[in-house]
């Protein structure tokens, strides 16, 4: 099979210390405008990025470090410049699976990267956390609690979905650190007071999906957890329950466990509006 010309692109980048030819080729074949940007094509970049020789990796950082810079302003989402800077996240976090001496210099690119405000640029983050899960296993993961502590809300939404990948939560170890993690950030989610911002919503939606594929793995803590979010009686937690009992990885797996839930979130919706009715009458 012929090597793909994104591997001769990136060596002559590194070469000649020039990322404009490079930019271009990922900017025309990004498939951006559109629906689906070219996850395959930036995945073989990250593929070329990992086979480049040692001597390669520090002007390799620098050419990653370029294109993971092109802002929201200068390639807003859907642009083509979108792409080109996803696939420099992608680059910085298979520098830091290269290198033990990189990655928590990788790590901390990313944890900025998780602040923007294109989702494929946060996508990226999520996919780079998984690829650093998977080669350094549960101590990466451990250290992701720093995302957590600082409380922005899209560092947690990374955590989140990064560690929401069922390639990693066969370790059970690093499943637990996934489990933990989400108990963290719901207890930061019901200490909080204000929850109207955009940034708030990317991570509730984002926990929206993720507490079912933990589940799927633990069902047993997975449940109990979703039960004890809707015993908060708090309206996001009561959202992120509800849109992950309606997942199929749930409900064709554990059909009893889901509508155990379903009927304590009847119940509650029955007993609300009974109330409600006893107000008016009065």
């Amino acid at each position: 099979m012929a090597e793909h010309p994104i591997y001769g692109m990136l060596e002559q980048s590194i070469e000649g210390g020039q990322v404009q030819d490079l930019l271009e080729f990922l900017a025309a074949h990004s498939n951006l405008p559109g629906p689906r940007g070219n996850i395959e094509l930036a995945r073989e970049f990250s593929r070329a990025v990992s086979d480049l020789p040692a001597s390669g990796l520090t002007q390799a950082w620098q050419v990653c470090r370029q294109l993971a810079a092109i802002s929201a302003a200068d390639a807003p989402t859907g642009d083509p410049g979108e792409f080109v800077a996803f696939c420099g996240a992608l680059g910085i976090a298979t520098l830091g699976c290269r290198d033990i001496d990189r990655r928590v210099e990788s790590l901390g690119y990313l944890r900025l990267l998780a602040e923007d405000e294109r989702w494929r640029m946060r996508e990226a983050v999520a996919m780079g956390i998984q690829d650093l899960v998977s080669t350094w296993g549960a101590d990466l993961a451990r250290s992701l609690v720093s995302w957590i502590g600082e409380c922005t809300w899209l560092s947690m939404r990374a955590v989140a979905a990064g560690l929401a990948e069922p390639r990693l939560l066969g370790d059970r170890e690093i499943l637990n650190l996934a489990l933990e993690h989400h108990r963290t950030i719901i207890q930061r989610i019901r200490g909080a007071p204000d929850r109207g911002s955009p940034q708030f919503r990317a991570l509730r939606k984002g926990l929206g999906y993720t507490l079912s594929v933990l589940t799927v793995k633990a069902p047993e803590e997975g449940f109990r957890l979703m039960e004890e979010m809707l015993g908060f009686r708090d309206p996001d937690l009561t959202w992120i329950v509800k849109e992950n009992i309606g997942k199929g990885r749930l409900l064709r797996a554990f059909p009893r466990e889901v509508e155990a839930l379903r009927g304590k979130l009847e119940s509650r919706r029955v007993i609300r509006s009974s109330g409600s009715a006893w107000r008016r009458q009065r």
